[in-house]
């Protein structure tokens, strides 16, 4: 997926968090990043095997946190 679709597609962080995050979970052999054009810069982004072995317990997460009472969870915002 390509650095501007992944923008769109999580919305609510600015640019500079995302970078930050990709370089982090690119360090971590999570994702690879390909510089796919120089100019204008292209890069395009891709888990890894070794990240795809994430999405098993990421996906029980949001199964957890979705099933959640509406009531506990404003609990939990207000503090």
């Amino acid at each position: 997926m390509r650095f501007n679709d992944l923008i769109r597609l999580i919305g609510g962080a600015s640019k500079k968090v995302i970078a930050e995050r990709l370089h982090q979970l690119e360090k971590r052999g999570l994702i690879e990043r390909k510089v796919l054009d120089a100019q204008p810069i292209a890069v395009e982004y891709r888990m890894t095997t070794f990240g795809m072995t994430a999405l098993t317990c990421l996906d029980e997460l949001r199964r957890w946190s979705e099933s959640l009472p509406e009531s506990l969870i404003d609990e939990v915002n207000s503090g």
